[in-house]
């Protein structure tokens, strides 16, 4: 579920994930031409692995690993110097809230009623103050940890804002956001690799090799709107001072052929698979019967 929209340009609304939906991420490690880490040449990797009895991940060692949420925060301590992880109950595991903008002006609603109504029969006109104007979307924070044979990747913290602009026209919207609809981006992680000393290493936008979301709105009443995650993929290289070293993603999917080709994962190649705009997004009007879909099952997270 959104917070009831208010309008009100920069005012944030709040996600609140029904029980048990929270997102589900899993963390891949690729080597530095995109593929899957210890996989055969070819092979199709699904996971996520299993567990033996001693808890150690049986199969490929790049396999998708399903991310433990946590709820810690790092705490800069300036008299002593240094950062502190504290358990923080307080928080989720994945925050993130939609930002609005201000209400579009009568003149404005009453062009856009106009423009839509002559492409689409038995459009009921926008009405106030129903409509919803997305300015962006942020995510304050996302705390998880991978544990694995031989690797060790301790997502501390990540925060990012991406720029998108469009207003609610039908009931529903898909929205897809690239690479180029980053704003802001910050994540500190700790790897810990087998034989080797443990290292921070904290990434900006310019570390981003690959970045896609996908995400649904619809409408659920007067002024109440639904909100669906359905993809999620970020990219960033284990070692960010090193420029040829393996990749991490982190990805809410779990299959190897659903993830984009090796050559778009390491940024080799741009992010042409979808119609995007200069900003990085595409805005798809839903079918009526995928209202069924999100209205029914909330705000889910897994593959398309």
């Amino acid at each position: 579920m959104v917070a009831p929209p208010t309008a009100e340009n920069n005012n944030e609304l709040g996600i609140r994930w029904p029980d048990g939906l929270a997102p589900a991420l899993y963390c891949w490690v690729l080597g530095p031409d995109g593929e899957v880490l210890g996989a055969q040449p070819g092979q199709v990797v699904v996971g996520p692995p299993h567990i033996d009895a001693n808890g150690v991940p049986r199969g490929v060692i790049g396999g998708p690993s399903p991310m433990e949420p946590t709820v810690r925060e790092l705490v800069e301590q300036p008299d002593e110097g240094g950062v502190l992880e504290v358990f923080n109950p307080g928080s989720e595991p994945f925050e993130a809230v939609l930002v609005e903008a201000g209400a579009p002006t009568p003149q404005e609603l009453a062009d856009l009623n106009q423009r839509i109504a002559a492409q689409i029969p038995g459009f009921v006109p926008l009405q106030p103050p129903s409509s919803l104007c997305i300015k962006g979307f942020n995510v304050r924070h996302f705390w998880s940890i991978d544990r694995r044979l031989v690797y060790d990747t301790w997502t501390h913290h990540w925060t990012g804002s991406l720029r998108n602009h469009f207003w609610m026209r039908t009931w529903g919207s898909r929205v897809w956001l690239s690479k180029a609809a980053i704003s802001t981006f910050h994540s500190a992680h700790h790897h810990h690799a087998f034989g080797q000393p443990p290292a921070w290493h904290s990434y900006d936008r310019t570390h981003v090799r690959f970045f896609r979301v996908c995400y649904r709105i619809v409408r659920n009443g007067p002024n109440r709107f639904r909100w669906q995650l359905d993809q999620l993929h970020i990219v960033v290289p284990v070692n960010a001072e090193d420029p040829e070293a393996g990749l991490m993603l982190l990805t809410t999917s779990t299959n190897e052929n659903l993830l984009p080709p090796p050559e778009i994962l390491t940024g080799e190649k741009p992010d042409d698979q979808l119609p995007s705009d200069a900003d990085g997004m595409f805005v798809e009007n839903l079918p009526v019967p995928d209202r069924v879909d999100i209205l029914a099952g909330g705000a889910r997270v897994g593959d398309l």
